[in-house]
């Protein structure tokens, strides 16, 4: 079984190998068969934050803290996503400017298994 989850209901993707969950904002996580370069293409207003993280701009609260060298952006759940070094600079000014997304975000989505643990 799968459902439609709409991109709007996303927070961010974490790829994993040849997989990538899908974290939403009703605290469920979906296992997808999806490289997070392919979604990554599907999905054009999400921003890459860093080589196994795509997260969604609209659930960012606009704040990046320095933890140990690492840079951290906080999701509106209280997550905490890791940004590259050297995308850091970009995802700054991204924040600053908020842009609108390319697609009007409510019209696309993505097709999940049903089970939190099944994988298609």
């Amino acid at each position: 079984m799968v459902r439609y989850v709409p991109a709007s209901l996303i927070l961010r993707i974490e790829g994993y190998g040849n997989y990538s969950w899908i974290y939403t904002k009703n605290g469920e996580r979906y296992l997808v068969s999806k490289t997070l370069s392919y979604l990554e293409l599907h999905l054009p207003f999400f921003w890459r934050v860093h080589k196994s993280h795509l997260v969604n701009p609209q659930y960012i609260q606009g704040c990046i803290a320095s933890v140990r060298r690492n840079s951290l952006l906080r999701l509106n759940n209280n997550q905490s996503v890791t940004v590259a070094r050297r995308l850091k600079a970009t995802v700054c000014r991204l924040l600053k400017e908020k842009p609108h997304p390319k697609t009007p975000i409510e019209q696309v989505g993505l097709v999940v298994p049903q089970s939190n643990h099944e994988i298609r």
